[in-house]
């Protein structure tokens, strides 16, 4: 039997530890990304023993389900011990992006279609006890105090922390902790938020600090001690702009011919440069939402060649409409800006979801006995006395 503490690992490191009790916040809000935080259940060894639970028994395994309650419940009594509130976010999506991400580009993740047509038996019979078990959570942690299940359908629910922690959980003492090893969560950071998740059997931190370095490496950069100087120089503020000229093969989101991530950091880490061309980061967002302009209006390929720029940057002035493109798939503050301003009858739906969620009432919790009760009917149970408890109260 796989056990539950194995699947969601991440724990907070001591100097976030630290942190949490100098700040002494009012609440913490804790996001966890289901699909990237539990790495375990892309191990075909752990997947073939949660189908082989459901094999034996009657019943589907609900080793997931399980897993979900013990990191909340952890989480909420780690936070209760050091008196501080906490709100235990919890989302996912059903996998496609029709709303928003396809409406840009038919390409966006197109390889993962294509790879789902190479699914093993096994493949399927996981795929089906982890959405029964993703079902069930929704159900049953909606209705619990503090704790939010938030499940999309038809739009990949990354962007869910950055419509939270802006609109609704926005308290000023609040810290957020998005537990996820997405390289896309780190345009949340900010003073008050952290990315946390595991690798290698140790617990890492990302802050706003250094998010580029992060992100730089996940990309490829070659860590010479030229490009380590320049990454340091770097503003956070512009890592959507990098992530949008680099783009992203994995997701199939098509960055600028030939500027890979050495050259926006060559970029980006020219102050100067990127003042002429692009302005602030709030300009370029204004721009690209606006006008699907990426650089300045008056920044043209004879603007190039009289003021002799680089041959990447003529490229990519030649090629912005794949940097706006780019952007706009990358960006969660780009895909909030479209919900609010261009609503549809679908996404407004989405955001009648969130909405409904994480402003549920006290009238649709369920009473702790009875939750108690639905969880002790399950088969091959490993939650206790205790966790029910930590993650009710």
């Amino acid at each position: 039997m796989v056990d539950i503490k194995n699947i969601f690992t991440a724990k907070p490191p001591i100097i976030l530890d630290s942190q949490l009790d100098q700040i002494k916040p009012d609440f913490v809000n804790v996001y966890v990304d289901v699909k990237n935080s539990a790495k375990a259940l892309y191990i075909k060894e752990v997947m073939a023993e949660i189908v082989n639970e459901s094999l034996e028994s009657e019943k589907l395994s609900s080793t997931i389900f399980q897993a979900l309650i013990y990191y909340g419940s952890w989480w909420k009594f780690y936070l209760k011990q050091k008196n501080i509130k906490s709100r235990i976010v919890f989302f996912s999506d059903t996998g496609e992006s029709e709303i928003y991400h396809k409406e840009i580009s038919k390409k966006y993740k197109q390889n993962r279609v294509t790879s789902k047509s190479n699914y093993t038996t096994l493949d399927d019979k996981f795929a089906t006890i982890y959405r029964s078990n993703l079902e069930l959570a929704n159900n049953i942690l909606n209705r619990l105090p503090g704790v939010y299940y938030i499940k999309l359908k038809n739009l990949e629910s990354d962007f869910v922390p950055e419509f939270l922690k802006t609109k609704l959980f926005n308290e000023p003492n609040n810290i957020n902790i998005v537990c996820s090893s997405d390289k896309d969560m780190l345009q949340l950071l900010d003073d008050r938020t952290y990315m946390l998740f595991r690798q290698n059997q140790e617990d890492k931190i990302v802050s706003k600090t250094n998010a580029i370095l992060h992100y730089s490496k996940s990309a490829g950069l070659k860590q010479t001690p030229e490009k380590l100087e320049q990454v340091n120089k770097i503003d956070f503020k512009w890592l959507e702009a990098m992530m949008a000229l680099v783009g992203d093969s994995i997701d199939d989101i098509e960055g600028v011919d030939k500027f890979g991530i050495a050259k926006a950091v060559d970029l980006f880490s020219d102050n100067e440069t990127v003042s002429k061309i692009i302005g602030t980061p709030d300009e370029l967002f204004n721009r690209v939402v606006t006008k699907n302009l990426f650089f300045k209006e008056e920044v043209t390929e004879e603007y190039s060649k009289k003021n002799k720029l680089s041959k990447p940057i003529i490229n990519a002035i030649k090629e912005q409409d794949t940097a706006v493109k780019a952007y706009k798939l990358i960006s969660f503050k780009s895909l909030v800006y479209t919900l609010d301003n261009f609503q549809t009858t679908s996404r407004n739906q989405i955001i009648q979801e969130i909405y409904t969620t994480a402003t549920k009432s006290p009238e649709t919790f369920l009473e702790y006995k009875t939750f108690r009760k639905s969880i002790s009917n399950i088969k091959d149970i490993q939650l206790n006395e205790n966790h029910l408890e930590a993650i009710y109260y």
